[in-house]
Formats: structure tokens, C-alpha cells, sequence
């Protein structure tokens, strides 16, 4: 709650101008900064469609893996509870 209450960053306004082009440095420099993080940002997010993949895959391929077990283990039970009746 106290999030609410919290004063936001100031925004950089540029106050230099030649020819309606920002020629602040300082806001110049920050832009760059931030086109690039967003250019690294959407290869990252580009590169991670396949690894996401990957993963689902895996996790799908595990849980047959276990039920597998799990219905091995249980057909194991069931024998030796009918050779200890016979």
C-alpha cells in the first residue's frame, strides 16, 4: 500500500533542441541505452521460444516417464499380493 504513495521518477525532458532533434546528451545517451536493452530483450525472448519448447517437452516426456513407474509399481503390488494369497 505504501507503493501507492510513492513519488514516480522524474522523466527526462530534453532541453536542448536543434531543428525539432533532441540534441540533449544526456536524454540522447539514455535513449540509446534503452533501444538497445529493447533490441537485446526481444533476441532474448526470440531465443527462449525454444527452449520453452524444449522444456514442455521434457516435463511431458518425465510425467509419462513416472506414470509408467507408478503403473509398473502398482501391476508389482497386485502379483506379489496374489502369490501371497496362492
Amino acid at each position: 500500500m505504501m507503493q501507492d504513495y510513492e513519488v514516480p521518477k522524474p522523466i527526462l525532458i530534453a532541453s536542448s533542441w536543434t531543428d525539432q532533434v533532441c540534441t540533449d546528451t544526456n536524454v540522447e545517451a539514455k535513449l540509446t541505452a534503452l533501444t538497445a536493452a529493447q533490441g537485446a530483450l526481444a533476441t532474448l525472448e526470440t531465443e527462449a521460444e525454444p527452449l520453452y519448447a524444449a522444456v514442455t517437452t521434457k516435463v511431458a516426456e518425465k510425467k509419462t516417464a513416472v506414470d509408467a513407474v507408478i503403473a509398473k509399481e502398482v501391476a508389482m503390488k497386485t502379483a506379489v499380493a496374489g502369490d501371497d494369497t496362492a
